[in-house]
């Protein structure tokens, strides 16, 4: 989980910074082209959040992560090739279809702890795992690299 979140924001910066030094001659193009990045990565969670959740409940939650981690190894190599080429096109679409991937993963993983069968109260367990997840997704996100 953390590894994932480590991706998605590293994958994030990279293409920004790229994105940033190879088209923005002034301050304001840099700007516009920072939102437009986040708003890349964003935009799926609002578009297909619902499709997302409707899938993990309908479909065995190991086989969901299995093909979602698979297209995410995918779209790694498509953002590697994007950066070979310095190609931000290619670039903010990986961002978006990283951000849809990250979309479809996320109520599998919110949902395995409940549905295992532990003995021991396992609210505690999730709090536990959303606080830490939160730190680590607050380190990585303001601090670059």
């Amino acid at each position: 989980q953390y590894l994932g979140a480590f991706n998605d924001n590293f994958l994030k910066n990279a293409i920004l910074i790229m994105a940033t030094f190879q088209l923005c001659k002034d301050s304001t193009q840099a700007g516009f082209i920072a939102n437009f990045a986040a708003g890349c990565f964003i935009l799926p969670y609002v578009l297909f959040s619902s499709l997302a959740g409707q899938v993990a409940d309908k479909f065995d939650k190991a086989q969901v992560a299995k093909v979602v981690k698979l297209v995410e190894i995918i779209l790694m190599i498509g953002a590697a090739i994007g950066f070979y080429f310095a190609s931000i096109p290619v670039l903010l679409t990986m961002l978006f279809l990283m951000g849809a991937q990250s979309t479809f993963f996320g109520p599998v993983n919110k949902t395995t702890l409940n549905c295992l069968n532990i003995s021991f109260n396992v609210s505690v367990i999730c709090r536990l795992k959303y606080i830490f997840y939160l730190i680590f997704m607050l380190k990585w996100t303001t601090t670059p690299f």
